[in-house]
């Protein structure tokens, strides 16, 4: 079992050795010609056609693609083993559509392919394994599940007669039957029980036959220890076999081990050479890893332009990396990154685009922009959208969504639910939303005042650097609020907040050191901060300058 349907190219051709599932009758495939001869015709009468006189605007997408050469308006450019074509809409616009994609949907149709088991089937790993650990991007960095891309798709309904007849033709050396034999006891049908020993002997008899599919899967199966014992270099060595037999998956795979020097040698220019390798063979994934290594630098030299063109490239065709495509190609167009200007509606598009596919990180770009635009306040929709997509973040684990959501319902005065958005972000781990549930708890704000978690949530914030919470612990020392009355450890925190440079603290320092509260009186250094909060605009400190002190300075 591949990763799902990755290419469609089938690399080897052991198709008519073994029944499919599904065979299309003779009726059936004439009945598709039909189907297709109409179907030009409506295109050439719709003006989508395969040659030139397309008119009107050219999509992002597809202008970079022209820009690149990758398509042209005289028909099909074979991209990564791919066959694009440029395609007028209705409205005048023009996008990219992939051709074979489209010319395959019968066959896809009369295929059911096996789905991969779910992450969190894979058993757990130690944490020193470099392979088993989320990056920014995604939570399964090494992309493994065994490879389905075989001429006979293992479909649904396999039978134990399928079973015996593979294990008939395995015993006569056919590749193609061990090779179905390995995916079977992988998942688990046809009778069989889940059995990644037998699964892992299966694939290396078709492995030694030189199955390049095997070979990928072999490697997955060292990388993940099933079926034998966790090796990184066994599954660094297969990974190259498949690779060298043009296996795109294997060479994605083999760079990111590259990249992170798990199973041998950190080498950031090889883990490079092999994702654009698999690039441009068609692979989307390594597509997005290409726009990484030159957004960043690794391997290669920072080229935001090339970064720009590779994310277009991985957003046209379906992957597993497509939304991070789109999300990175959002954070290009609002930087004005590889562009000649910044272009916030484009970069709205592709960050709504990545959120619909459900990529957290740009549900709460999106949820962000919409609620920092103001346009809420005059369209309620925009304000729902943005509810909607921060919800989803954090129902995804980004939990300063919580805390964006928490702000929101403070600005149109729903403070129960802001204060259980503050909490549900403080609970996910965002530190940020420690200061204001101290104030939610200390002054009632959707909730009953309780002085004591107030005050204890204040001191956790404030030791971690949190400004207002600093100021809130000076006044509850200096009130008696939730903790002894304390005037000398009241200044001591309004120091800290003033020493941060906040005006609200130089302010409360000044007027402990005019009236002698923890300290004694000392009218020059009240008169220096309140001179240092003015000139940030505070106008209290404004007030209190011209009040105390005249022009003979006293």
């Amino acid at each position: 079992m591949r990763f799902p349907a990755i290419s469609p190219r089938l690399r080897h051709g052991a198709q008519n050795l073994l029944p499919l599932p599904h065979r299309p009758s003779r009726l059936a495939f004439i009945s598709s010609l039909i189907t297709l001869c109409f179907f030009s015709i409506f295109t050439a009468q719709e003006g989508w056609g395969f040659g030139g006189g397309l008119s009107g605007d050219t999509s992002p997408l597809t202008s970079a693609l022209l820009g690149r050469g990758l398509v042209d308006l005289k028909g099909t450019r074979v991209v990564g083993g791919r066959s694009l074509r440029l395609r007028g809409g209705g409205d005048g616009t023009r996008v990219v559509e992939d051709v074979e994609a489209m010319q395959s949907g019968l066959e896809k149709l009369q295929k059911l392919s096996l789905e991969p088991p779910s992450p969190k089937e894979l058993p757990p790993k130690s944490s020193s394994d470099p392979i088993s650990k989320p990056n920014r991007a995604s939570k399964n960095i090494s992309g493994n599940e065994p490879a389905h891309r075989s001429s006979e798709m293992i479909s649904l309904n396999v039978t134990a007669t399928r079973i015996d007849h593979w294990k008939l033709l395995a015993e006569q050396n056919n590749a193609q039957a061990m090779y179905n034999l390995g995916l079977c006891y992988y998942s688990g049908v046809g009778g069989v029980s889940v059995n990644y020993e037998t699964a892992y002997d299966w694939f290396f008899k078709a492995a030694e036959k030189g199955f390049p599919d095997a070979k990928f899967n072999l490697g997955v199966l060292c990388q993940l220890g099933k079926g034998v014992p966790a090796s990184q270099t066994a599954a660094m060595e297969w990974y190259l076999e498949a690779a060298q037999m043009n296996v795109t998956e294997a060479m994605n795979n083999l760079a990111k081990m590259y990249q992170s020097g798990v199973g041998g040698e950190k080498n950031l220019k090889k883990a490079f050479k092999y994702f654009l390798a698999a690039a441009d063979l068609g692979n989307g994934d390594a597509m997005y890893n290409v726009g990484l290594a030159y957004y960043h630098g690794n391997g290669t030299s920072i080229n935001l332009q090339e970064a720009l063109e590779w994310f277009q490239a991985c957003s046209a065709v379906d992957n597993k990396s497509r939304a991070k495509a789109e999300f990175m190609l959002g954070n290009m167009y609002f930087h004005g990154q590889g562009l000649v200007e910044t272009d916030y509606k484009e970069a709205v598009f592709w960050y709504k685009s990545a959120a619909e596919r459900g990529y957290p990180q740009a549900q709460l770009h999106i949820g962000r922009i919409f609620l920092g635009s103001q346009q809420y306040k005059a369209h309620a929709k925009v304000g729902q959208e943005a509810i909607r997509f921060l919800r989803l973040a954090g129902e995804n684990g980004m939990s300063e969504a919580w805390h964006l959501l928490g702000q929101y319902y403070v600005r149109v005065s729903n403070t129960s639910e802001s204060f259980l958005c503050f909490k549900r972000a403080f609970d996910g781990g965002f530190i940020q939303s420690l200061s204001v549930l101290g104030s939610c708890y200390e002054h009632g704000i959707g909730t009953k005042v309780d002085l004591e978690k107030a005050f204890e949530l204040h001191s956790t914030a404030a030791k971690k650097g949190y400004i207002g919470s600093m100021n809130a612990l000076g006044s509850m020392y200096l009130e008696g609020k939730g903790v002894e009355r304390d005037e000398e450890e009241a200044l001591e925190w309004y120091i800290k907040s003033a020493d941060h440079g906040d005006a609200n603290g130089q302010v409360q320092v000044a007027m402990h050191k005019m009236y002698g509260q923890g300290c004694d009186v000392n009218m020059q250094e009240a008169r220096s901060w309140l001179r240092k909060a003015a000139s940030q605009g505070n106008e209290r400190a404004k007030e209190l300058l011209k009040q105390h002190f005249t022009a003979s300075g006293t």
